[in-house]
């Protein structure tokens, strides 16, 4: 996509919703049998379980998204079991070893699948990172327009070389929709259900019913929301707060620190993980990314202001 100041509005829209049908083909897990079929056969522990998870699962993936595995090994030491599959996939005509990472915070193994040319992340009982992506899926499903939103700006902020992660991308647009009561918190979604958050958003896939129990509106069209979106994140005050969605809210990083005693806040964005509420998942953002992040959030409220007042205009004709 483009972006000059001869914005094309319609062809804006044709490449966002190219990117989300191509995001939900990726995300059918039929997709990947075989390859799941391929690594399993490989471990020689018993008891485990293959579940996929990530960008492609929750439906925000490209082409170019790694594919995220995470093994069920109950209670193998996940090196232990990455090692063992890293030496008996190793001269395995159908993947190649890309990296074995066992001093990372979540031990990884990465393998390239040739016959689908797809990259992919294996990790041992990482059910944090398995049950955000089930928490996301959700949010995005309940609020269809947010995807095209999240590849709007994915595709903004790509062509400016802000280089975000899809996941903590997700996380900001969803924290701005919570903002303006167009998204609930997960404290809320577990409110209402009375159980475990994960089951809680895997029973109630339906977006209307789930808009109704949550008392929240249905959004409009996605580009209405572009300079709200810019605008709040070019005001917000990152140096003093943390985002959370799991509260819907920020805090100040003193009191949240106060509850959270082992987050780490030396960054100079934070955003509290989902589930993993003492974990800062933003730790990867520094200076420079951080500011050009805000740069061109600013950048975009002057860029798009005046062909979206057009396009808010034409909606309001419409009603």
């Amino acid at each position: 996509m483009d972006f000059n100041d001869a914005l094309n509005f319609d062809i804006i829209d044709q490449v966002v919703k190219y990117y989300d049908n191509e995001a939900k083909q990726l995300a059918d897990e039929q997709n990947y049998q075989k390859l799941g079929i391929e690594i399993k056969n490989q471990i020689i522990f018993h008891n485990t379980t293959l579940y996929l998870y990530g960008s492609r699962y929750f439906q925000l993936g490209t082409d170019e998204s790694d594919l995220d595995i995470l093994i069920d090994s109950k209670d193998k030491a996940p090196i232990d079991v990455l090692k063992t599959l890293a030496s008996s996939i190793a001269f395995k005509p159908n993947f190649i070893i890309k990296g074995f990472f066992p001093s990372t915070l979540v031990p990884c193994l990465r393998l390239l699948y040739l016959p689908q040319n797809i990259c992919c992340d294996v990790t041992v009982n990482d059910y944090f990172g398995y049950c955000n992506s089930r928490v996301l899926k959700h949010l995005f499903i309940i609020q269809p327009e947010a995807r095209y939103l999240f590849f709007f700006m994915k595709d903004y902020f790509t062509h400016n070389r802000v280089n975000v992660k899809g996941f903590l991308l997700a996380i900001l647009v969803c924290f701005f929709l919570q903002k303006i009561t167009l998204l609930p918190s997960l404290q809320i979604i577990q409110s209402i259900y009375g159980e475990n958050i994960i089951k809680a958003c895997e029973r109630n896939n339906d977006y209307e019913k789930a808009l109704k129990d949550y008392k929240i509106c249905k959004m409009k069209d996605y580009k209405l929301y572009i300079i709200s979106f810019f605008k709040f994140y070019t005001n917000f005050n990152f140096s003093d707060q943390i985002i959370s969605i799991h509260f819907g809210k920020s805090f100040q990083r003193e009191e949240y620190t106060q509850k959270y005693k082992f987050i780490r806040c030396d960054s100079p964005m934070c955003i509290a993980d989902p589930i993993n509420q003492g974990f800062n998942c933003a730790r990867s953002i520094d200076s420079n990314k951080y500011c050009r992040f805000i740069k061109n959030c600013r950048h975009g409220v002057e860029m798009f202001y005046e062909d979206l007042k057009k396009v808010n205009i034409a909606q309001n004709k419409t009603v």
